[in-house]
């Protein structure tokens, strides 16, 4: 079977404004890899691959049985941007390790970079090149009067959020403003190491699948899977055309909710009598999670206890506890 891993860099996730795939990567089953990139403006940040290019990739894609790739939503909805349909030689051919990675353990982290470090002892040396190259790159355009990314949106957290601007090392190298070959690679060396993970990721959940729905009482998480998989056109497609709101139902459910917050949080303080707890202050979760209520820290970060959700989601577990 010919199965192709598609991964997608872009200038920001707004495909409705003017965010556009700069960079495309694929890895097929037999180790093939390719590579696209476009041309971004520097003056607003537009995107306009030529149309031989899209032809191409279509073309290309067209040829695979199965399409791989991690957070098909989003990737999917990139290529439409800029007229790569994916879908059209049927949904049946998308794959989605992202969706795969919840249906394997949904309370671990689902990122690709963790779940490849975890499972396939990948490092991340890849991401953390392409980072600091695109924070020096970042600093030179500025100087130029490039237009650049800003941290100011609210997809745009921690540091990772500059890999919107990853096609800057490459354009200020080819343009002759640096000649560190770092530039030159950084994106593709990162994309293509994203696709490998990709499609290893796959191979691995896809074995893992059928191992498990061997036995009958598990056949439930490959139609879970099934499931979560039907719904991506539907999803695809609200997202793409956006969705009706009426303003005075979404105003009542803001208030509807806020109440219910507020009254969460007294019933929480009242259990633990704490009457000015902030469930969001971690030394102040810690302080009784490990002190006051006696729980076993499952997992440290580098300082103190961990109250990340996933931890916080197995001690609900193993205890059952009302603070929880």
């Amino acid at each position: 079977m010919r199965v192709v891993a598609i991964d997608t860099e872009c200038t920001g996730v707004n495909f409705h404004a003017s965010d556009r795939p700069y960079f495309l990567s694929t890895c097929d089953s037999t180790g093939n890899v390719r590579t696209w990139s476009f041309r971004v403006d520097y003056r607003d940040r537009s995107v306009e691959p030529d149309s031989r290019s899209i032809s191409d990739i279509q073309d290309y894609l067209d040829s695979y049985e199965k399409l791989v790739f991690h957070n098909a939503k989003f990737d999917i909805r990139a290529l439409a941007s800029i007229g790569v349909r994916v879908e059209s030689r049927g949904w049946d051919r998308i794959e989605d390790t992202l969706l795969l990675s919840h249906v394997h353990c949904n309370n671990a982290s689902h990122k690709l970079k963790d779940l490849c470090e975890k499972y396939l002892d990948i490092p991340v040396d890849d991401e953390k090149k392409l980072l600091k190259c695109i924070a020096r790159a970042r600093t030179m355009a500025k100087k130029l009067g490039w237009l650049v990314a800003k941290n100011n949106r609210p997809e745009n957290e921690g540091e990772s959020w500059m890999k919107v601007d990853g096609w800057l090392p490459g354009q200020l190298y080819g343009l002759g403003h640096s000649n560190d070959e770092d530039w030159r690679l950084c994106l593709a060396d990162y994309g293509i190491r994203d696709v490998e993970r990709t499609l290893s990721l796959w191979m691995i959940y896809v074995q893992w699948l059928d191992d498990q729905t061997r036995d009958a009482d598990n056949l439930d998480l490959r139609l879970a899977y099934k499931r979560q998989l039907e719904v991506l056109p539907v999803l695809i497609g609200m997202e793409s055309r956006g969705v009706s709101v009426r303003s005075q139902s979404l105003n009542e459910n803001i208030t509807h909710y806020r109440h219910r917050s507020e009254s969460l949080l007294s019933e929480l303080r009242n259990i633990i009598d704490e009457p000015e707890f902030n469930p969001r202050s971690s030394p102040q979760l810690q302080e009784i999670l490990y002190n006051r209520l006696g729980f076993s820290p499952r997992k440290k970060t580098m300082t103190e206890n961990s109250t990340a959700k996933a931890t916080l989601l197995n001690l609900l577990q193993e205890t059952r506890h009302t603070f929880l």
